[in-house]
C-alpha cells in the first residue's frame, strides 16, 4: 500500500483512504517522459497546463530509467496520479485532474 511510504507532500485524507482504481509498475524512459509531458497528454488543454506540464517534468526528469509505480486513484469528480519511487519508498510526484 503506497501510504507505507514516506509521503514528503500532503495528500488530502480522502485520497489516503481510497481504494487503487489501478496501479502500474514501469520504467519511466524518455519516450514515456516525453508523452507524459507532451500536449497529447492533456484531455484539455485548460489554462493551468504548462504549469502541470512544467511540474510533472521538474518531478519526473529525476527518476529517468528508474522503476516507478503510478497509482490511479477515481473519487467522484476528480482523479489522482500518484507516483512513487519504490526503492526509496517516497511519493515523488502527485497530481490531480477533475474528470
Amino acid at each position: 500500500m503506497w501510504w507505507r511510504y514516506q509521503v514528503k507532500t500532503h495528500l488530502p485524507p480522502d485520497v489516503a483512504s481510497a481504494e487503487f482504481t489501478r496501479v502500474d509498475k514501469r520504467v519511466l524512459d524518455q519516450q514515456l517522459l516525453s508523452f507524459l509531458v507532451s500536449e497529447s497528454a492533456s484531455e484539455s488543454n485548460d489554462a493551468d497546463w504548462v504549469a502541470r506540464q512544467q511540474c510533472r517534468k521538474e518531478a519526473l526528469s529525476p527518476y529517468l530509467a528508474r522503476v516507478l509505480i503510478c497509482v490511479f486513484i477515481r473519487l467522484p469528480g476528480i482523479h489522482y496520479t500518484i507516483e512513487i519511487d519504490p526503492e526509496l519508498e517516497r511519493v515523488v510526484h502527485w497530481e490531480w485532474q477533475t474528470t
